[in-house]
């Protein structure tokens, strides 16, 4: 009862009390565990769940916490296993298919996911929000029966998708900014349970902190890696805060380029960001937004005086504690600006920011499948962000170009299947539309 009544420090001290009395309780060591988690308190959190596993392997509480906990910390293939597990123990499990479906979205494993996804809305027809999530998985699917519905939906609901979906629909800016700021608004409702408060440092060098959960080679590690060395160091210390243990030749680079290097997987969020004040950070500069393993939490406790908002996410964050975006007119131009609520740094060119090295590898057409001659039209993004409105202009530009092909990137069966019927369905040959696989940069 204090659990779900949020009484957590309250509730800890029942479920310690309990397991003196009787050690050997799976589930009440699973659910005192599931706060630890709640908490961001990972290391006990871990080690009292594998112990209840170790009493009782099919105790459910203890798999599906597990779960979460690696799902947290991106061990992916070992939180689905937890998680089957889980269900296949309780098969009418909704939460635990539910996190099965957003793990398999975010692997693009997009039939996976609607799979999961149609189970939850089976086992519980009003889960939150459930209609919206399966939606969303069949944009990845390019299945658009339902396209246009969806969207009016989604503005008429006041959007139940989160931020960073919301990015690539087609919905009001007016409404992507409230969206932005209920978000912000939760997590900083959240952390004033336990509010902490800092004391700011004054340096002789302004000290610059970087914090990302992408410090590796992702998109952003690579655009950001050579900034570090660029700066001033008359002027500036440089440390960068990575939220994931991943680790590679771009982390290298990074901590090569910079002053201080900082892992914060294994801290709660108030430990993180009690490591960036004591650090003396007074310009903190977030790479991530509303974007997968960031932690905005740390943010919100305001461990350095001025925040900003940089290259990862860019849209608004619609919260108080980011007080500037930094970006380019590209990006933001002037049409957008009054729906931001950080105030916006404009770069004189572009805020990309790192070279890429381009291979000189002879390449040819044969190499990659396409046609000996006849103009590429390419489109490499993730495919969610094709709009059925869109592909049909494509499928006209095919029908003008004579001899021209479409150079998509590869995806899931599913998605391809839908894609050429809709190009058939245009007086197109499926045949001019040609898939690319992922290779390394």
């Amino acid at each position: 009862m204090l659990q779900q009544q949020q009484r957590y420090n309250e509730a800890i001290i029942c479920y310690q009390n309990t397991l003196k009395l009787n050690p050997n309780l799976p589930e009440t060591l699973a659910n005192l565990c599931s706060i630890y988690l709640l908490q961001d308190q990972l290391q006990p959190a871990e080690a009292g769940l594998k112990r209840a596993l170790e009493m009782n392997p099919q105790c459910v509480p203890a798999l599906y916490n597990l779960g979460l906990l690696y799902k947290q910390q991106a061990k992916l293939e070992a939180a689905i296993k937890l998680f089957q597990a889980a269900a296949s123990h309780q098969p009418n499990y909704t939460e635990a298919y539910f996190q099965l479906a957003e793990i398999w979205e975010f692997q693009s494993q997009f039939t996976l996911a609607k799979l999961a996804y149609q189970r939850v809305q089976q086992l519980n027809p009003n889960y939150p929000a459930i209609s919206h999530h399966i939606e969303f998985v069949k944009l990845n699917l390019c299945d658009w029966e339902n396209y246009h519905q969806f969207i009016n939906n989604i503005i008429q609901s006041g959007a139940i998708l989160a931020p960073f979906q919301l990015n690539a629909l087609p919905i009001p800016p007016e409404l992507s900014q409230k969206v932005a700021q209920k978000k912000a608004a939760s997590i900083s409702q959240a952390i004033s349970q336990n509010p902490l408060k800092f004391n700011y440092q004054k340096t002789d060098k302004l000290r610059l902190g970087y914090i990302s959960p992408e410090f590796y080679s992702h998109a952003v590690g690579r655009l950001i890696k050579d900034i570090f060395k660029q700066h001033n160091r008359g002027e500036f210390e440089v440390f960068s805060y990575h939220l994931l243990s991943a680790h590679d030749e771009v982390t290298d680079q990074i901590i090569q380029g910079g002053d201080e290097f900082r892992h914060l997987d294994s801290l709660s969020a108030p430990e993180a960001a009690q490591q960036i004040n004591n650090d003396g950070i007074q310009i903190l500069i977030d790479l991530a937004g509303y974007t997968g393993y960031n932690k905005p939490e740390i943010l919100a406790y305001q461990p350095a005086p001025i925040q900003a908002s940089f290259l990862g996410y860019p849209n608004t964050m619609g919260a108080e504690f980011i007080q500037y975006l930094i970006t380019d007119n590209w990006v933001v131009p002037d049409s957008l600006s009054p729906f931001y609520t950080e105030e916006i740094i404009y770069l004189p060119h572009q805020f990309i920011c790192s070279q890429m090295d381009i291979d000189d590898q002879p390449l040819n057409r044969s190499d990659f499948g396409l046609p000996e001659t006849g103009f590429v039209f390419a489109c490499f993004n993730r495919h969610y962000k094709i709009s059925p409105d869109l592909f049909q202009v494509w499928m006209q530009l095919l029908q003008e170009v004579e001899g021209s092909v479409l150079w998509l990137s590869l995806a899931v069966e599913e998605t391809l299947s839908h894609l050429r019927q809709t190009a058939k369905a245009a007086g197109v040959d499926p045949q001019r539309l040609i898939f690319a696989p992922k290779i390394p940069p």
